[in-house]
């Protein structure tokens, strides 16, 4: 028997937990496997409820970011706040990947 995925258009979300450090990371790896086989088109990596990312975390999404754009995809970050958004700035990440800050207090939305 032969499974293929349902192909729908649009983009994939990925919704990430809130720590994502080497033990996640690992865990994670058969999804973003998945992910950069079957996406067609944009994948929007939400990070609302990262509140830890380290090292490894912040590999994947660099490297899940050129597997997709290997494969002429895009790779978008989103809800994005607190010290992973500074640490993804200090990095200069939102300047290779495009970075959608989730508002915070006194900021417009």
């Amino acid at each position: 028997m032969t499974v293929t995925p349902n192909i729908i258009a649009g983009p994939t979300v990925l919704r990430l937990p809130a720590c994502l450090d080497a033990d996640t990371v690992a865990g994670l790896r058969p999804q973003l496997d998945a992910i950069v086989a079957n996406a067609n088109d944009a994948v929007v990596v939400d990070l609302e409820q990262v509140a830890e990312l380290d090292a490894a975390g912040l590999g994947a999404i660099v490297f899940l970011h050129k597997r997709l754009l290997a494969r002429g995809r895009s790779l978008v970050l989103t809800s994005v706040s607190g010290e992973p958004a500074e640490l993804l700035r200090a990095l200069r990440v939102d300047r290779v990947i495009p970075m959608i800050e989730k508002p915070g207090p006194g900021r417009a939305a």
